[in-house]
């Protein structure tokens, strides 16, 4: 009988104790809702059988090596883009925002860590926007239908990419969505509202022209449509200048981003927007943004790269570029100090 009483003490102790660790629980930790959702399959988006896609591009490109399939050197910024082509088609008048993001992962501890590209391509059809254009120099009568300028829907595609055995950039996921127009309407590309029909790179930085490398490299893709550059060929162009590919042997090797210490894996720092033939003639306008770069003088790169109709075999193509300090102004040039 003497027992009962400290029995009692102990078991009230022992749930006082129950309640505030549970009490405390509810608060600190978060919601058991199970893991976030894969990248590729984020609101809106449906996932699509990404071997299917991989085959239907590959069947369109040229095997130039006996040991690797075709298209295996493609780099994770170029593919996207041929992947979005060729699962949707070429569109006449058009504009690409392209995201790019980045995840080294380790199978092992102290393995070496395999870089996962996170790449979102919004392609958005300005078919009808480029017609209102045209409109505001011409009559209606004089203006071709909508459906005759390419008018359709807007797309995007997000692609977890890895290298694998020899190949830059085989897919493991990849996730598409139909952008609605009310969407696509407030939706930013770089300074511009996306659909919005003026030059991306009007008043985006202040550009400085330079000689860059050029198209000094062999392509294993349609480079040349309409007498300019594709935007595949584009994106390539501005990887080489951005310095994440380099030529070597006559080919375009891809070297890859810095993965930023001061983002989460995967959250996009690069950003490029191509302008598909919003002029009267043919012709596209590419501009880069790469930020959060671990520089101390350097805080953010633009590149700047056009193509046009040049009367001979090749496409004109100029390039530009800009840069934001960490620290003072950009000199007489737009270098850094």
């Amino acid at each position: 009988m003497t027992d009962r009483p400290n029995t009692s003490k102990r078991f009230s102790t022992l749930v006082t104790s129950l309640v505030f660790a549970l009490a405390f629980a509810s608060i600190s930790a978060p919601a058991l809702t199970g893991p976030p959702p894969l990248f590729t399959e984020a609101q809106g988006y449906e996932p699509i059988d990404h071997e299917r896609v991989l085959r239907s591009l590959t069947d369109t490109l040229p095997q130039i090596s006996s040991n690797f399939p075709a298209g295996g050197d493609l780099n994770p910024l170029t593919k996207a883009v041929l992947f979005l082509e060729n699962e949707e088609g070429v569109v006449a008048h058009a504009r690409y925002r392209i995201r790019y993001g980045l995840e080294g992962r380790t199978g092992m501890p102290g393995g070496k860590a395999v870089p996962f590209s996170f790449v979102q391509v919004d392609r958005f059809n300005l078919g009808k926007v480029f017609r209102s254009g045209v409109m505001q120099s011409v009559d209606e009568a004089s203006t071709a239908p909508a459906e005759v300028l390419g008018a359709g829907t807007h797309v995007s595609y997000r692609f977890v990419l890895r290298p694998v055995q020899g190949r830059t950039a085989d897919p493991v996921t990849i996730g598409r969505q139909v952008i609605a127009d009310g969407v696509a309407g407030v939706m930013r590309c770089l300074p511009l509202a996306c659909l919005d029909w003026a030059s991306i790179g009007e008043g985006a930085a202040l550009w400085h022209d330079y000689a860059g490398s050029g198209t000094s490299f062999d392509r294993s893709y349609e480079d040349i449509r309409d007498g300019v550059y594709t935007p595949a060929a584009m994106a390539d162009v501005l990887a080489l200048e951005v310095g994440v590919a380099r030529i070597d042997d006559g080919r375009l090797r891809w070297i890859g981003f810095e993965e930023p210490e001061s983002l989460r894996d995967g959250q996009p720092f690069m950003e490029m927007v191509m302008d598909v033939n919003l002029a009267q003639d043919f012709g596209i306008e590419a501009v880069l943004r790469l930020g959060h770069l671990m520089d101390d003088s350097v805080a953010v790169i633009w590149k700047r790269v056009r193509t046009f109709p040049s009367g001979s075999q090749a496409p004109h193509l100029s390039l530009s570029r800009a840069f934001e300090c960490a620290r003072g102004e950009p000199n007489h040039e737009g270098l850094c100090p």
